[in-house]
């Protein structure tokens, strides 16, 4: 499923675009907005996958929401959509690291043609993101696995010691969350349950 913000502030407009992504062979969860300053409050309470927006709209129009958002989150991909064919406009978006610019009335083999170059997009930076998460978890695992079995810090590289520093600042967290737990399990013993927790750390 692909999350997608679409703000214009002609219903009919949002209403052409939603058929023609309810044909579309992916699912779509859709949030609308009726100009740049209700997308924005939108954009900032939850992720999406991609923005498609009108240029004029009432209160904060699409450039200036794009040029927030990219500011914000600047791989996400936009679509412009208007019935403008200014250079000025075309210019603009180009600028703001829009995907596309499509005009008003849409050719529904143009908007499948970019949707589906978005997706492709979309899909290789998810995949991008997982293979450096996981990557990143290798590498703490093993940091934190030089630490467990008593590798001197001072002998970890600086990169090394940053990552794990990051890391043992969520300490106090854990502990707090790990106290919870000790005073609910009374049959168990608090090093027992601090033994568990490390070892769930280095283990993750």
């Amino acid at each position: 499923m692909y999350r997608l913000l679409l703000a214009d502030d002609s219903y009919d407009q949002r209403e052409v675009i939603k058929y023609f992504l309810g044909q579309h062979e992916k699912e779509w969860l859709i949030e609308e907005a009726k100009n740049g300053r209700e997308a924005w409050q939108l954009f900032q309470k939850q992720p999406f996958d991609l923005i498609i927006t009108d240029v004029k709209m009432p209160f904060m129009d699409g450039h200036a929401l794009v040029a927030r958002i990219k500011e914000a989150a600047p791989e996400i991909p936009v679509m412009f959509i208007s019935g403008f064919e200014d250079f000025h406009y075309v210019k603009k978006a180009i600028q703001l690291q829009a995907v596309d610019y499509l005009l008003k009335p849409i050719d529904p083999d143009d908007f499948y043609e970019q949707i589906n170059k978005i997706i492709l997009f979309i899909d290789q930076q998810k995949q991008r993101a997982y293979t450096k998460t996981i990557a990143q978890t290798h590498y703490l695992k093993e940091i934190l696995s030089k630490l467990f079995y008593g590798y001197p810090w001072h002998s970890l590289p600086k990169e090394e010691q940053s990552i794990a520093q990051d890391f043992l600042r969520l300490i106090p967290l854990f502990f707090s969350l790990l106290g919870r737990w000790i005073l609910g399990m009374r049959r168990i013993s608090s090093l027992h349950c601090l033994l568990h927790f490390l070892k769930c750390s280095i283990c993750f």
